[in-house]
């Protein structure tokens, strides 16, 4: 996680948001459901990134 933070391509706000899931993960399930909600996002945008940065058509 890191490394991501010199990269020139990636999601918004990536460590900010990789954070918010680690805090929100605990025995409340609606955290675990927020966290898995913003994992997912964070997926799909790091796969549209990849695709447009290798000029992959979505």
């Amino acid at each position: 996680m890191r490394n991501i933070q010199s990269f020139a391509v990636k999601p918004d706000r990536y460590k900010e948001r990789i954070d918010l899931v680690y805090r929100k993960l605990g025995p409340d399930p609606e955290g675990i459901r927020e966290s898995i909600h913003e994992l997912r996002t964070l997926m799909d945008e790091v796969n549209e990134l990849a695709k447009t940065s290798t000029g992959e058509e979505s």
